[in-house]
């Protein structure tokens, strides 16, 4: 993303668990919104050739777009990541919801 760069106030958060609804979801993300790509577990090659295939879907539908493994973007959930994502100048930062969510209970760490 570039600087200065407006940032969507809605993001999709693409990852394995998305499954068939990540081109549906894509779609219904208006024009504007974001889409933060994870993707960790799939083979090199594969993960490269998919997100190939969402960068020009993202360019069609004008949908800013993070890719976390290439240090684009990070999901912080305590002062430790928090830490260490200003250390490495990740330019885009994701905060631990301060309520639970189905990803993440009540009973897990958050930021204080």
């Amino acid at each position: 993303m570039k600087r200065r760069q407006p940032l969507p106030s809605r993001w999709f958060v693409a990852d394995e668990r998305t499954g068939r609804r990540l081109w549906p979801g894509l779609r219904a993300i208006r024009p504007g919104g974001g889409v933060l790509i994870l993707y960790r577990d799939l083979p090199k090659r594969e993960r490269a050739v998919l997100l190939a295939k969402l960068r020009r879907a993202a360019r069609q539908r004008r949908l800013a777009l993070a890719d976390e493994e290439a240090g684009e973007a990070a999901r912080v959930h305590d002062l430790a990541e928090l830490r260490q994502a200003l250390l490495r100048r990740t330019p885009l930062l994701f905060l631990s919801p301060m309520f639970e969510t189905q990803a993440i209970p009540i009973g897990n760490r958050c930021l204080e």
